[in-house]
């Protein structure tokens, strides 16, 4: 079906052409064009989108009864962006400036959808009608972008006493108070929100949306009487059974974490969402049964749910983890459903899995009698889930274990909470770092003073030795708080209980020096010729210590300490597998320690800032964490469903008819903006921009979707990507910085490219890293099985607006550029491969076009420029 939208586009902007500028102030818009707005606005948040007649509809009534306000016409450019289509509607805004060039309402939206590069067209919209709000809005996001939040702040109160219509003053109201919260002046914010909330004429679901706002910033206060107001009015909100998905989902989300600072909050929220019976509700209240162990209610109501499905059930029985699954009564199903998740990186030959305490669980579940808890049966498994770590799943197996023998029960439970118990206190220990507390309040055992540690005189306890006795500070001190909290686990979990003993042992581990910058622990597994070489042990000898507790928790951990980084941290994350892995990349064999992962107990300060974090690598070796990765594949599934419906599972494809290939081929005919400067060095700069995006790394997914449904002769018009290819091309990434590490280290052998390393960062810590991430990824993209996976990652980060505490984004957005000038060459000198893209228009709009191996040769001619490997 063709979309009408573009017709009510450019009908809008040429009804509005001419109508900014006059004298008199601008009116506010008939209440029946707020009105039909609202309603666009609703069916956007019920799921709506550019095709649905609807919502067209009510967007062409909001025009026709005010033809020169810019809200319709922002909101049909948000739909074309989320149908993949923001190219060309940036093309058609600009044909219509180029008809009214004084059009402040069309300078807004141009430079809205330019993002970054458009921001002087907010400026030129405030001098063409500084009465404009939208101009003043545009302008506050661009201070904003700048990292000038109180300067935005000002901007949007200027935009707020503008607003024509009640739901602008709030959205600007809204965009005020997350500015103002950026400055630290939150109160301030509160109050304006509230105030907007009280104001008439905000329409009903604009009314939830603005509510629900008001409540998130309520429970983000440190003050627990705000928390419980914004909580309070947040289980209101949920009452109302007529709420769109959206709002009840990012309510939830908020109230659910907020539960457990008082008492009946939970029940609250459950009952908050029996207003209404929807398959979302129904889902998000078995959410909260089973993480209040209510696992068959729960269940119960999942399949007798409107619409419900065993592929719901499964996929939340997944997001809760196997602990939930367990309070079933089903420790095999629960088992299984887990490794048919697993991917193939950490299988063996068989099927199972290549951990060999991994594996042991899996036999233990399929032994006889597990799911008619037998005795014995029940005890061999949850034997092999504390052997293997799996705490959380033996204590919720020891509820099964009860009914059958109470004793062997209480045991299983006892070992799984001492396991459960180390790990919360290993995160209160490095928490505590940031906290600045000391060991007594951070750990409140009792045991530490800041200094030493103290133990009770027991016969054979050892006094600790003369370094121990010295204040210890940083990472000797962390490791010293660490081995109570081991010793103590011991004494259920089997090993030296003594806590001075263990705490030696941490004392003693292998540390990896990186001259005076950094420290970290040897993560294990094993010592390797290097290790040896530097002294730390004979090649090929378990790793003591630090490893060796983690690893005998069913854990890989890293602990360590940057200059300046605000003293120790650690990471600790749930190992699926430890493995030996080598190579060969662009001509430079590269070989480290592997580890498989599957979720985090404990965030390293980069990600607890708010950084994702899927992998990293590390002195022989990388990690890469599968449940992150995951959450990825989640993200290619999702486009999936939004431009056609997924196939029934395991056929990992998505189905539709006619109409959903045709939304997508429609996104994919996108061929780049028009270039329109006039001599060649700027045509030149503007072929190759990288600002906008518009939504280019989706197109690039959504290619590889279709090429792999046409290539498969599959009836549906996409196949969605395996997680195991994400994975294979998030290692490629991480091999990228091993190969880096052969061409570079030891440095007494390399001192050429050292140097030149140092000299392309500035002799800069930061830059430094940055140029290793772009290294890296040109690796990637060099090898990946498909290099436009590892591109996807390149585009997203080269559109966000927020790099974050991680160098990637930088890196990555001038490795775009890098690969587009490039291009450019290619395309300018008429090469073969290139033909199929236009050179009058923008290459990074063009990127979804290219075949694998062009981006791979691409990738290649970089590498080779920036001598990344050995080409």
């Amino acid at each position: 079906m063709r979309s009408p939208l573009p017709a009510v586009i450019a009908a809008t902007a040429v009804l509005a052409t001419g109508c900014a500028g006059g004298p008199a102030p601008l009116a506010p818009v008939p209440p029946a064009a707020a009105a039909a707005l609202a309603e666009a606005r609703e069916l956007r948040r019920g799921g709506a989108g550019a095709e649905d007649e609807p919502l067209v509809a009510a967007l062409e009534r909001a025009r026709a009864l005010a033809p020169d306000w810019v809200a319709p016409r922002r909101l049909a450019d948000d739909l074309e962006r989320d149908a993949l289509r923001g190219v060309a509607a940036l093309e058609r805004r600009r044909q219509e400036l180029a008809a009214a060039p004084r059009d402040a309402g069309l300078q807004y939206l141009v430079g809205r959808l330019e993002s970054t590069a458009g921001a002087r067209r907010f400026e030129r919209a405030a001098r063409l009608e500084p009465r404009l709000s939208w101009a003043w809005h545009g302008l506050a996001w661009a201070a904003a972008a700048r990292g000038d939040p109180a300067g935005a702040a000002r901007r949007e109160a200027r935009a707020a006493g503008l607003a024509r219509d009640p739901w602008e003053r709030a959205f600007f109201t809204a965009s005020r108070a997350a500015q103002l919260e950026r400055a630290g002046r939150g109160d301030g914010a509160l109050d304006a929100l509230r105030a907007a909330l009280a104001a008439p004429g905000l329409q009903r679901g604009d009314r939830a949306w603005l509510a629900l706002e008001t409540a998130l910033f309520e429970l983000r206060r440190d003050e627990p009487e705000e928390r419980e107001r914004g909580f309070r009015r947040g289980v209101e909100l949920l009452r109302r059974p007529d709420l769109s998905e959206a709002l009840v989902q990012r309510a939830f989300g908020a109230l659910s974490a907020a539960t457990e600072e008082g008492e009946g909050r939970a029940w609250d929220l459950e009952l908050s969402l029996a207003a209404a019976r929807t398959p979302l509700r129904l889902e998000l209240r078995a959410e909260g049964m089973l993480v209040e162990a209510d696992s068959r209610l729960a269940l119960a109501l999942l399949e007798g749910a409107p619409d419900g499905s065993p592929e719901r059930s499964r996929a939340l029985a997944r997001r809760l983890g196997r602990a939930r699954e367990l309070g079933l009564g089903h420790p095999r199903g629960a088992v299984e459903a887990w490794l048919a998740e697993l991917p193939r990186q950490v299988l063996a030959a068989g099927g199972l899995p290549a951990d060999e305490r991994l594996r042991r669980i899996v036999l233990a579940a399929r032994a006889p009698g597990v799911d008619e808890s037998a005795p014995e049966a029940l005890a061999t498994l949850g034997a092999a889930m504390i052997e293997a770590g799996w705490f959380a799943e033996a204590r919720a197996l020891a509820e099964i274990l009860a009914g059958a023998d109470l004793e062997r029960a209480l045991a299983l439970r006892e070992r799984a909470l001492a396991g459960l118990q180390v790990l919360a206190g290993l995160r209160r220990a490095v928490l505590g770092f940031e906290r600045g507390g000391d060991a007594t309040s951070v750990l409140g055992e009792g045991l530490l003073s800041s200094s030493e540690p103290e133990v009770a005189e027991s016969p054979g306890a050892r006094r600790p030795s003369t370094g121990q006795r010295r204040a210890a500070s940083g990472l000797e001190l962390l490791l010293e708080r660490m081995g109570p909290l081991f010793a103590r686990a011991h004494e259920w979990l089997g090993g030296e209980a003594d806590p001075v003993r263990v705490t030696d042992e941490l004392l003693a581990s292998p540390r990896l020096r990186f001259g005076p910058f950094a420290t970290l622990v040897h993560p294990g597994e094993r010592l390797s010729a290097a290790d040896q070489g530097a002294g730390l042990g004979a090649s090929g000898q378990p790793v003591g210590g630090f490893a060796r507790e983690m690893a005998a928790l069913g854990r890989f951990g890293l602990v360590g300490e940057v200059l300046g980084g605000g003293g120790p941290d650690a990471t600790i994350l749930r190992r699926l597998r430890v493995e030996r892995r080598a190579g060969r990349h662009l001509g430079v064999a590269w070989s480290g320690t592997v580890a498989w992962c599957e979720g985090v107990d404990l965030l390293g300060r980069t990600a607890r800032a708010g950084a994702r974090v899927s992998g990293a690598a590390l002195h022989e070796g990388y990690w890469i964490d599968v449940a992150s990765v995951r959450r990825d594949h989640d993200g290619w599934e999702r486009l999936a469903r939004e431009f056609g419906q997924l196939g029934e599972l395991g056929e990992r494809g998505a189905g539709g008819g006619g109409e959903e290939a045709a939304r997508i081929e429609l996104a994919l005919a996108t061929r780049g903006l028009s270039l329109r400067e006039g001599d060649e060095s700027a045509r030149s700069r503007e072929r190759r921009a990288t600002v906008p995006l518009l939504g280019e790394a989706d197109r690039v997914r959504l290619a590889v979707m279709r090429d792999r449904a046409r290539l498969a002769g599959a009836r549906a018009p996409l196949a969605v990507v395996e997680l195991e290819e994400l994975l294979a091309a998030v290692a490629c990434h991480e091999e990228g910085h091993l190969v880096d590490r052969a061409l570079f280290l030891p440095l007494g052998r390399n001192l050429g490219r050292a140097l030149r390393l140092l000299l392309e960062g500035g002799f800069s810590p930061a830059a430094i890293q940055g140029r290793l991430e772009y290294r890296a990824h040109l690796v990637a993209l060099c090898v990946a099985d498909d290099p436009r996976l590892p591109l996807v990652d390149v585009l997203q980060a080269a559109e966000t607006q927020d790099d974050g505490p991680l160098p990637h984004a930088g890196a990555y957005r001038e490795l775009l550029a890098d690969l587009l000038a490039l291009l450019e060459a290619g395309v300018m000198r008429g090469d073969e491969e290139w033909r199929t893209l236009d050179p009058e228009r923008t290459l990074a709009h063009q990127l979804h076009q290219l075949a694998p191996e062009a981006l791979r040769a691409l990738a290649l001619e970089l590498a080779a420029r920036e001598h990344v490997g050995a080409l």
